[in-house]
C-alpha cells in the first residue's frame, strides 16, 4: 500500500513545501517518508543551495519532530543521509539524533522519557 503524502487524511505526516516568509519564494520541502511502521517514521528535508547554512533545514527538521512525537504515533523519528553529506548530518545532531552506524548514514531519534517515568 502506497501512502499518500499529501492526504489530509495522514496528518501530520505529509509533505510540505517550505516557504520564506518576507519574499513568499519557495526554498524546498519537507515530509514524511511513507507510513509509520513499529511505531516509528522517517523524515527527510531538501533546500534549495541558495537557502543553506541559515538555520532552515533545522528549524523544518524540528517541527517534523515535534508534529510526529504530537500526533502520539511514534516512539521514534529516523532519517537517512549521504555518507558525505555533513550539512544534513549537523541538521539532524542539532535536533538530537543519535548516529547508528560509522558512515553517519542512519539516526534515530528517540522520544523523550516523561520526567514522571519510572521504569
Amino acid at each position: 500500500m502506497q501512502v499518500d503524502g499529501n492526504d489530509p487524511n495522514n496528518f501530520p505526516f505529509l509533505t510540505y513545501a517550505l516557504r520564506d516568509i518576507a519574499t513568499g519564494l519557495l526554498f524546498g520541502g519537507a515530509g514524511f517518508h511513507g507510513r509509520v511502521v513499529d511505531r516509528s517514521i522517517e523524515l527527510g528535508y531538501g533546500l534549495a543551495p541558495s537557502f543553506r547554512r541559515q538555520g532552515r533545514a533545522t528549524e523544518a527538521c524540528a517541527a517534523l519532530v515535534r508534529a510526529a512525537f504530537a500526533s502520539n504515533q511514534v516512539d521514534q523519528v529516523i532519517a537517512t543521509t549521504d555518507s558525505d553529506n555533513a550539512g544534513s548530518q549537523s541538521v539532524l545532531k542539532n535536533n538530537g539524533f543519535i548516529s547508528m552506524n560509522d558512515l553517519k548514514t542512519y539516526w534515530v531519534l528517540a522520544r523523550p522519557l516523561p520526567d514522571d517515568f519510572v521504569a
